[in-house]
């Protein structure tokens, strides 16, 4: 009885770690810390980049919702496994071809990756706990999912900048290739599981009700406000982090420091979820938003600062204290998706979700686009300005209107 009970919790543990290996994979992307440079080998500039990063946002919200749908019909295990399979296409492709055309599609390819994998991940953790009896441990799990990403992000922010200087690009996507290929092999062992009879929708009644579900959740006057600021800040942390390669490029950092800001901007990240519990109970919704928004214009501040400064210590400065900036943001948005759980009803819950995660890659998607017009009508520096005018306008808008508000 003892080695049947050990072998069951072997085979499960090996399930688990496939599963979390698929995060991992997905997340290891080499380019990542210096895909500045390999679109500058394929012929673009930063508008283009800008352009493209705007893409991989619109491309995410539009494939949303159908894929979790089909997801719901064909399976979660077939969309984990097409999710890395898609991730290795990318990188043959990358390796093999280049140019606009090619680097564009790669990144909607990646957009799609990375939604089937999110769209997916959960709904099979909970089907496969679930069928052991274990579905109470999901938070627990859902947490070594969040550590594998951030660990594949991490970790390619070393392993990608050394690369680099050692090969170029093109050694970095050999690499990767193989990588993602024997991780994908792995994508085979995953457990089936025997899913329970389900009523499905059509794809044309999911999206209508999802688009009647958002505007039931705006009548209530909290989500309202809170879910377009947390929004906002969701989507210029977005700029900040995708405006730092163009940055340092333009002050000619080495490109060790590349891969330096990228893990730090990821290492902090991970870490600020770890103080989240303290400003919740410490610190109010208001008080935190309002501190959030003070912050962010500061940031806007030292980028401008920046673009004049020739320091290379300074400029290197200057974006490791918006890294730590962005946490408070961070911690902002998990202490106000933990709020409205509290208060929606229980069966908007997900949706709601899925309306927080919409709006922020909407207006990701908006401030990358106009990031690329302004870059290739003018130049970084006002593209910046304008997005921090805009900020400003939106933030101060929504910041008053929760002054308002009775939490």
């Amino acid at each position: 009885m003892s080695t049947l009970y050990t072998e069951k919790k072997y085979k499960f543990g090996i399930n688990i770690a496939i599963l979390n290996s698929i995060a991992f994979i997905r997340m290891f992307t080499l380019l990542s810390p210096i895909v500045i440079f390999f679109y500058k080998e394929n012929g673009l500039d930063v508008k283009d980049f800008f352009l493209f990063q705007s893409i991989f946002y619109f491309t995410s919200v539009l494939f949303e919702v159908p894929i979790g749908f089909l997801g719901d019909i064909f399976g979660r295990k077939l969309f984990l496994k097409f999710s890395v399979f898609l991730f290795f296409l990318v990188s043959v492709l990358w390796y093999f071809k280049s140019g606009f055309w090619l680097v564009l599609f790669g990144e909607i390819g990646l957009a799609i990756s990375k939604i089937m994998l999110d769209s997916s991940y959960s709904g099979y953790l909970y089907d496969y706990l679930n069928s052991k009896n274990l579905s109470s441990n999901m938070s627990k799990y859902i947490g070594y999912f969040s550590s594998s990403m951030s660990l594949g992000t991490t970790l390619a922010s070393f392993i990608g900048t050394t690369l680099f200087m050692v090969g170029g690009t093109r050694l970095i996507l050999l690499f990767q290739s193989m990588l993602v290929f024997i991780f994908f092999v792995f994508t085979f062992f995953l457990k089936n599981i025997k899913s329970q009879k389900r009523q499905y929708k059509t794809l044309k009644n999911s999206l209508k009700d999802f688009f009647l579900s958002i505007s039931s959740i705006y009548i209530n006057p909290y989500l309202k406000v809170f879910i377009p600021l947390s929004g906002i800040y969701v989507a210029v942390s977005i700029f900040f982090s995708a405006s730092f390669q163009p940055l340092m490029q333009q002050a000619a950092f080495p490109v060790i420091l590349f891969g330096a800001v990228t893990f730090i901007n990821t290492f902090t990240r991970g870490i600020s979820t770890l103080f989240t519990g303290k400003f919740a109970k410490k610190i109010s919704l208001k008080t935190l938003s309002l501190s959030v928004f003070l912050l962010y214009v500061f940031s806007f501040i030292l980028l401008e600062i920046f673009l004049v400064c020739k320091n290379l210590v300074l400029n290197f400065s200057i974006l490791i204290i918006i890294c730590l900036l962005i946490c408070f943001q961070l911690i902002f948005t998990l202490c106000h998706i933990s709020y409205f759980h509290k208060i929606i009803n229980p069966k908007l819950r997900s949706v709601a979700t899925s309306v927080n995660n919409f709006v922020s890659r909407m207006l990701a998607a908006f401030l990358l686009l106009i990031s690329s017009i302004m870059t290739s009508k003018y130049n970084l520096q006002e593209s910046i300005f304008v997005i921090g005018v805009i900020f400003i306008f939106a933030g101060s808008f929504y910041i008053n209107k929760s002054r308002k508000l009775d939490l």
